[in-house]
């Protein structure tokens, strides 16, 4: 009996965290009116719209701290027909998320710094340059966005080769992971709002059709993309 409620409640967290992370991450692109401003950096915006800017973070903020339970169950989906698949990419994902994590501390640094007065700016334009161009601060942060895309193409490699999503889905998570990516390195606030968007749909999708019980029944070999390595 106990089992069955921490399943159920596991269940729910999960099909919960799969509409609100993608949700959050839309949202938070949403009341933004862009990205980066005529400096080109995310600095003139935080001065310019300093409480749309700080949501912006803290709504980005909620939703990747969601990711690790919604990626947990896509991992948890995937490991029934391609349990390496699903273990490798999950891995790969959640050290992405959880580095994604310090990333988003930083927006919140850059908050304060464009609440600064405006004497102050070019000064701060300086710091966050030499901050972006430092190798030891770049390169887990770039980790971050290369371990989540590779985790992510696994995952979805593994729903659709384990045939427990459809196709469509495992396009839409791989294209919706890429532009939102892809959205943050080159400052498209379009970009970043159609790959949130597309990680909505297919997470959606995940979340109103949990696996079935025939799922965990079948052959867990993974004579895919991963098998030769066996």
């Amino acid at each position: 009996m106990k089992g069955n409620v921490k399943l159920g409640f596991e269940d729910a967290v999960i099909r919960a965290s799969l509409i609100a992370a993608p949700m959050l991450l839309l949202l938070s692109g949403l009341v933004l009116p862009q990205l980066r401003g005529p400096d080109g950096t995310e600095l003139s915006v935080s001065a310019s719209h300093p409480g749309r800017y700080y949501a912006f973070v803290l709504l980005g903020l909620a939703g990747t701290v969601l990711l690790a339970p919604a990626v947990y169950g896509i991992l948890r989906r995937t490991v029934l027909r391609r349990a390496r698949l699903g273990a490798i990419g999950g891995g790969l994902a959640l050290i992405g998320v959880a580095l994604s994590l310090a990333d988003w501390g930083g927006e919140l640094v850059k908050v304060e710094m464009g609440a600064l007065s405006t004497t102050h700016h070019d000064a701060m334009v300086a710091l966050l340059d030499r901050f972006d161009s430092s190798a030891r601060i770049a390169a887990p942060l770039q980790l971050s966005g290369i371990a989540f895309l590779l985790g992510m193409i696994l995952l979805a490699i593994g729903l659709f080769r384990g045939r427990t999503a459809p196709g469509w889905v495992c396009i839409a998570l791989i294209a919706g992971t890429l532009g939102n990516l892809a959205g943050f390195a080159t400052g498209s606030l379009l970009m970043l709002d159609l790959g949130s968007a597309g990680l909505l749909l297919c997470m959606g999708y995940l979340a109103a059709r949990p696996p079935t019980f025939d799922d965990a029944l079948t052959d867990r070999r993974d004579d895919g993309v991963l098998s030769s390595t066996g």
